[in-house]
């Protein structure tokens, strides 16, 4: 039971697109359908910075075979006071924005197709919002 939600965002932390996974879906194996979507959607985008849990060997074959190139942001997990991180600070925000929905914050969906839905409906208003 349970989702993985995977965004790609722009340097604002607006949603440019959404996989969702189920939970028992590693990461890194999350990260290949995100980088396809993203860049099939995006041609422009080379780089796409990730953290430390995209690692793996399914997104090593990422820069020969899309042409785009995947940099790792370590986290500063541990360490007191609050200090953005480029790079990650957008894609947290995002997620925190999306948790603030009733409806994505427990997963009643039975489809992924259906959870995708809702969190790109769920973005649009967040970023009509800032219109």
């Amino acid at each position: 039971k349970g989702i993985k939600r995977h965004p790609a965002v722009d340097s604002n932390g607006f949603p440019l697109t959404i996989v969702i996974s189920r939970a028992n879906v590693h990461d890194s194996k999350g990260a290949i359908g995100l980088a396809i979507d993203t860049v099939c959607k995006y041609p422009t985008i080379r780089v796409l910075k990730a953290d430390n849990g995209y690692r793996g060997p399914f997104v090593k074959n990422l820069k020969e075979r899309l042409f785009v190139e995947l940099e790792y942001v370590k986290s500063n997990f541990g360490t007191s006071g609050f200090k953005p991180i480029s790079g990650r600070w957008g894609v947290e925000r995002t997620l925190s924005w999306l948790e603030s929905f009733r409806r994505l914050n427990r997963n009643y969906e039975q489809f992924i197709h259906t959870a995708k839905a809702i969190a790109m409906a769920a973005c649009a208003m967040f970023m009509l919002r800032f219109v």
